[in-house]
């Protein structure tokens, strides 16, 4: 951004609240685009899904827990 360029970014996009908040700041200094692929979204799966709680097949959704394991992301783990 700093040099002119927009930026496509993939997930994770920091690694915390300090770092996110010096990229909306940049991003709003050089009036640039910063997007964020979601690419989930295009899953037939996740259309489907997405269908289905439109249409309430599904009731009413009291609580939705999604997870998503990356193993170099978790604290836990040992491989580099």
């Amino acid at each position: 951004m700093e040099n002119g360029f927009n930026v496509i970014c993939e997930k994770p996009l920091t690694t915390s609240y300090e770092e996110a908040k010096e990229l909306e700041s940049l991003q709003k200094k050089y009036n640039a685009i910063f997007a964020v692929t979601y690419t989930y979204t295009g899953y037939p799966l996740v259309r489907h899904m997405k269908h289905m709680i439109a249409a309430g097949e599904l009731g009413e959704i009291h609580k939705i827990d999604v997870q998503y394991y990356q193993g170099w992301i978790n604290p836990g783990n040992s491989r580099s």
